[in-house]
C-alpha cells in the first residue's frame, strides 16, 4: 500500500471520530471559567540576577551568555544551558526585581 493512501485513510478516521456525536458529548463539562486556587511560588529569586537579564545577561554557574541572537542555542554554553533556559526558574530573579524593566 502506499503511504498516501495510509494516510488518507488515518485522516478520514480522524474526521468521522472527532465530528462524531458521543465525541462532542464528551468535551462538555462543568470546569470553572478560572483558577480556583493560584499556588504561590515558595522559591525567591536573585534580584542582581534579575538586573542582569534586564541587561541581557543570562548567568548560571559563574559562565555568562548574552541573550542576543538566537540565546536558546548559544555557541559558547554548555548543555545545561538549554536546560537552565528551558525550565524557566530565571524568571523568578525577574519576579524578584520587579518594575517595568523586568517586566
Amino acid at each position: 500500500m502506499a503511504p498516501s493512501f495510509i494516510q488518507h485513510l488515518r485522516h478520514q478516521a480522524g474526521r468521522m471520530a472527532y465530528s462524531s456525536y458521543l465525541y462532542n458529548w464528551s468535551l462538555k463539562s462543568d470546569l470553572p471559567l478560572g483558577l480556583i486556587y493560584k499556588p504561590v511560588d515558595p522559591w525567591t529569586g536573585d534580584k542582581e540576577k534579575g538586573r542582569a537579564l534586564t541587561q541581557g545577561i543570562f548567568e548560571l554557574h559563574g559562565e555568562d551568555v548574552r541573550a542576543f541572537g538566537n540565546f536558546w542555542k548559544p555557541e559558547c554554553g554548555h548543555g545545561k544551558w538549554l536546560d537552565y533556559l528551558h525550565k524557566f526558574e530565571w524568571l523568578r530573579d525577574l519576579r524578584t526585581l520587579g518594575g517595568d524593566d523586568a517586566r
